[in-house]
């Protein structure tokens, strides 16, 4: 693991590279890199077949090697939720209610939360067709919320940056 020095103390940067495979086998592997440019990342994906799950943080640099290996790119829920957290902090406490957009998502990504935690003792093969069926309407809800104030927010602030980076992953603009 590199560790660099600088204000505020020393940090450590790690890739982790990690991939799901046919029949919810899973394996993850973990190589240390000097820094998380995408020169360090490029080669650990070196091999992979077109086709293949890249789940991440939404760090850029994956865009571009999901691109250039044909990988199926999927953002995180918690970090996608964590950026509708900081939007609903920055509303003042007496405007904040259930109709601010931001209190919308964290509670469909919440409703995404629960039918994970009530489908995790089924088979693999249950809990994906039940994945499916549930999730289904509350993704499309979702995508619903995104796409609505496309237009009524401005790019750069806290609803409009992070939610905008979601639409264009999906192929919206």
């Amino acid at each position: 693991m590199a560790t660099f020095t600088g204000i505020g103390g020393s940090f450590a940067v790690e890739w982790v590279a990690a991939f799901a495979w046919i029949r919810w086998q899973r394996w993850a592997g973990i190589r240390n890199t000097p820094g998380r440019s995408g020169q360090h990342a490029q080669p650990l994906y070196d091999g992979i077949k077109p086709g293949v799950v890249l789940m991440s943080d939404g760090y850029e640099v994956y865009n571009a090697i999901a691109a250039v290996r044909g990988a199926i790119h999927l953002g995180c829920w918690a970090h996608a939720r964590r950026y509708f957290v900081e939007a609903e902090a920055a509303i003042p406490k007496a405007a904040r209610g259930p109709e601010s957009l931001a209190t919308q998502f964290i509670a469909a990504i919440g409703e995404l939360y629960a039918i994970e935690a009530q489908l995790k003792d089924l088979s693999a093969e249950q809990h994906g067709q039940q994945r499916q069926q549930l999730s289904k309407p509350v993704l499309a809800k979702i995508e619903g919320m995104l796409i609505q104030p496309l237009h009524a927010v401005t790019p750069n602030s806290l609803l409009g940056a992070k939610p905008c980076i979601i639409c264009r992953r999906n192929g919206r603009s």
